[in-house]
């Protein structure tokens, strides 16, 4: 009897380490720290960045944070980030949102318009402005026309060649919509024009008649001009289409 009663006494004792082991352990879980939490990777700013400013890779590093829904929205690929440009400040060690940052293609005119180059709107008809069929990123040469008052005799020159269509009209997406059913009497072109042409193409608006012509897609190259004058007007036989006086 004696026997039995030390056997249950020792098992109690036993289960009463093992329990009182497993109560430890849970107790520490939750005060200890947990070494298996998940982290993320996001990048955040190395210095203040004002609004309008192309972000390099010199202004972001990269951080790991708690993988939470409230940081979930800050950007974790650099190639999302670098060549963009900030919408508004974005301060030191801030995170990246998408709604800071914006693409070179999808911001303001000042956005588009290559560096050496600046935008000049002209106006155009249906005629001289390929029907109204132009779209922004199209890229064209500007024809002008002077007439004999101007020029002593009427002439044409392709005057620029190889200038890309930034707008047309208030029109700066290639997939916005336009009315080509009903073309308007007028309307403008505005083109991205370098430095050193802009005069010219100013005064040729104002003292000749402008014409576009639409470019072949991936045709860079340009092609040698001259003054064209009626003399110039050929068949492919060589004669001339106006015959000179005797």
């Amino acid at each position: 009897m004696k026997g039995t009663v030390r056997k249950l006494i020792l098992i109690s004792f036993i289960l009463a380490i093992l329990a009182a082991g497993a109560i430890y352990m849970y107790l520490q879980s939750f005060s200890a720290p947990s070494n298996s939490e998940n982290m993320r990777k996001v990048y955040v700013a190395t210095e203040t960045i004002p609004p309008r400013t192309r972000v390099d890779r010199a202004m972001l590093k990269e951080i790991h944070v708690p993988d939470e829904s409230i940081l979930n929205q800050y950007i974790s690929d650099s190639e999302a980030i670098v060549g963009k440009y900030t919408k508004e400040t974005i301060f030191v060690n801030e995170g990246f949102l998408s709604s800071k940052l914006i693409d070179k293609h999808q911001g303001d005119m000042s956005f588009r318009i290559p560096p050496g180059h600046r935008a000049v709107s002209i106006n155009l008809t249906g005629s001289s402005g390929v029907s109204y069929l132009l779209k922004p990123l199209d890229n064209v040469d500007v024809i002008v026309f002077l007439n004999q008052s101007i020029a002593n005799q009427d002439v044409s020159k392709i005057l620029l060649q190889n200038l890309t269509v930034l707008a047309v009209d208030q029109i700066v997406n290639r997939d916005e919509s336009k009315n080509v059913d009903n073309i308007p009497g007028n309307f403008l072109v505005t083109l991205s024009v370098p430095n050193k042409d802009v005069e010219k193409l100013v005064l040729a608006e104002n003292i000749g008649n402008l014409k576009l012509s639409l470019r072949p897609v991936d045709e860079n190259s340009n092609s040698p001009s001259k003054v064209t004058n009626w003399r110039d007007l050929t068949s492919q036989s060589g004669n001339s289409i106006v015959e000179d006086d005797e």
